[in-house]
C-alpha cells in the first residue's frame, strides 16, 4: 500500500551485506516479486517491462527449480554429473545409436 524511494542502496546486514542498487540508465523496470500457492509454495520471479526472465521456486515436495525465460550462457555447466564446456567437450558418460562411451 505504499513506496519507498531511496537515492542510493539498500542494504541489510551488518558484517556481510545484501544490497539493492540501480545505475539508473535502464531503458525498462524490474523487479523482484515473492509468491506462492498451493502448488508452488514459494516463488522468487524477476520481470522487467517485457515479461519474467527468470524464477526459483521451492516445491510441495521440497525440492527447488530454477527456470529461465532464454538462453544460458555459461564457459562451464553441470548438470547431475555430466560437465559441458564452453568449448563443446563432454566429460562423463554419453549413450547414443546403441553405444556407451566412459572417459
Amino acid at each position: 500500500p505504499g513506496e519507498m524511494m531511496v537515492l542510493g542502496a539498500i542494504r541489510a546486514g551488518k558484517e556481510k551485506k545484501l544490497s539493492l542498487t540501480s545505475n539508473n540508465n535502464s531503458t525498462m523496470t524490474a523487479t523482484f516479486n515473492l509468491w506462492g500457492d498451493a502448488n508452488r509454495p514459494t516463488v522468487i520471479e524477476l520481470d522487467d517491462d517485457q515479461g519474467w526472465q527468470l524464477y526459483s521456486q521451492r516445491n510441495p515436495d521440497g525440492s527447488v527449480l530454477f527456470t529461465v525465460n532464454g538462453d544460458i550462457t555459461a564457459n562451464v555447466l553441470r548438470a547431475g554429473g555430466a560437465i559441458y564446456q564452453n568449448n563443446g567437450d563432454i566429460f562423463g558418460s554419453l549413450w547414443g545409436n546403441g553405444w556407451l562411451s566412459t572417459w
